[in-house]
């Protein structure tokens, strides 16, 4: 199973019936649960994205809850996914990164998760406290994913003067909130990089200066603090190709560069959205060589 997409998809066939704990998701949950699955990606080594008809199949489950047969054979599922050493510590990996992805894991969430942890490693019959512990990250994701809206909602809705039909606004929005994240990795935006997402924006997106410079002091603000890094990701994933997710890094490094150097942190930082956008490791590895 070189890419784990049978394993990635019986967990995340669990993770999404759990969630279901007591009966009721609300529409900002499901998007969190869809974060929480998009999330995976970043933690297996998945070969590209999950295809449309792999998300057709993961969406019946977010659209209802199961009853206690199928999820025990969705737990039964996912033990039988688990044939080698590899494969189980990508599994137990893979969990503790959907959970932990705030940082905001209580000891009480932490304890919980090493008991789920222990019963997929020793073969157990059910999977504990899993369906608790998945609620409190969706409730965190859930806050987080509502100041994203907010904020690419808020510019839309200022949109007024910057001439840009509202699609080609969303997408230069979220090229915005990623350029910025890597931009702010050492907690300081310089000039100069503010001023070359400025400049992308108009090369690449043909924007006009008043929509790259109004775009970008909006990505850089306090209001971009609380923004979840993987909603950005994933809805990036949504509207771009992969032609352009991948040309996108050149970008990355762009911005990461404008001050002169690439810092190991900018460094991980466009890694870790190069995973997030299902790109592969020579894509990451290309677009890197053409700037050092």
């Amino acid at each position: 199973m070189e890419t784990y997409r049978d394993l990635i998809m019986a967990l995340a066939k669990v993770i999404i019936a759990v969630a279901w704990a007591d009966h009721v998701l609300e529409e900002e949950e499901i998007e969190s649960l869809k974060d929480v699955v998009f999330h995976l990606n970043s933690t297996f080594d998945m070969g590209g994205q999950l295809s449309g008809h792999e998300w057709a199949q993961l969406n019946r489950y977010m659209e209802s809850p199961v009853d206690e047969e199928e999820l025990e054979q969705l737990v039964i599922n996912l033990q039988k996914a688990i044939q080698t050493a590899d494969e189980k510590e990508m599994a137990l990996n893979a969990l503790d990164s959907v959970v932990t992805a705030d940082g905001e894991v209580t000891e009480e969430e932490q304890a919980a998760l090493e008991e789920i942890k222990a019963s997929i490693e020793q073969r157990g019959t059910g999977v504990g406290r899993m369906g608790w512990l998945i609620r409190k990250s969706l409730g965190r994701r859930s806050k987080k994913g509502r100041s994203t809206v907010r904020l690419g909602d808020s510019i839309i809705g200022a949109n007024g003067e910057l001439d840009m039909p509202d699609d080609e606004l969303r997408r230069l929005v979220l090229a915005a909130g990623l350029m910025a994240r890597v931009a702010y990795v050492d907690r300081e935006v310089l000039d100069e990089e503010q001023q070359l997402m400025e400049d992308v924006m108009q090369a690449y997106w043909k924007a006009s200066p008043e929509a790259s410079s109004f775009v970008a002091e909006v990505a850089i603000s306090e209001r971009a603090a609380d923004v979840d890094p993987v909603r950005l990701v994933r809805e990036f994933s949504e509207v771009y190709t992969s032609l352009e997710r991948a040309k996108f890094l050149e970008v990355l490094f762009g911005v990461a560069k404008a001050d002169g150097s690439i810092s190991l942190e900018e460094d991980r930082e466009i890694e870790a959205i190069a995973r997030g956008l299902g790109l592969l490791n020579k894509e990451f590895v290309e677009a890197k060589s053409k700037f050092t």
